[in-house]
């Protein structure tokens, strides 16, 4: 990735360096399911499955979140679901709706992610070194409240 353009050479604003670290993740994950063969999800999916692993349950507020529409997130459900990564029940406060959660009997590809978040987390680690990584983890946990 290049470092952007001149005109945040001196400081590029930090979404900029999430986002950059949230590429170096997500590439980094898919690597380690190729070293384990198997195929990683497509990065559009493993960002919807990334918020029903963090509680979005709704598929409005997926389509909110990912900045798409209802229908790509339906589309993406639908795949998920087949797949067998993502379970859809109905959503007992409205009949219409559905509810996401992760399939608990995906145990491999669940077990994979984890063990490749896990072999990151270390790589980071050794990189930056431990202490930092705790102030960002701790920076990360914060609560930001409203933009």
């Amino acid at each position: 990735m290049t470092d952007g353009p001149e005109v945040f050479s001196k400081r590029p604003p930090i979404i900029l360096q999430i986002l950059k670290a949230l590429y170096w993740f997500d590439e980094g994950i898919r690597k380690y399911f190729d070293e384990h063969g198997t195929k990683a999800h497509p990065r559009s999916q493993t960002m919807l499955i990334a918020n029903v692993a963090m509680g979005v349950k709704k598929p409005n507020q997926l389509a909110a979140n990912l900045g798409i529409s209802r229908q790509a997130v339906s589309k993406m459900v639908s795949e998920l679901v087949s797949q067998g990564a993502i379970i859809s029940s109905e959503d007992p406060d409205d009949k219409r709706g559905v509810l996401l959660s992760l399939n608990p009997e995906n145990d491999r590809s669940v077990h994979l992610v984890l063990e490749a978040m896990e072999h990151l987390e270390a790589r980071l680690s050794a990189i930056i070194g431990s202490d930092r990584l705790e102030v960002l983890r701790i920076a990360l946990n914060l609560d930001w409240g409203e933009p």
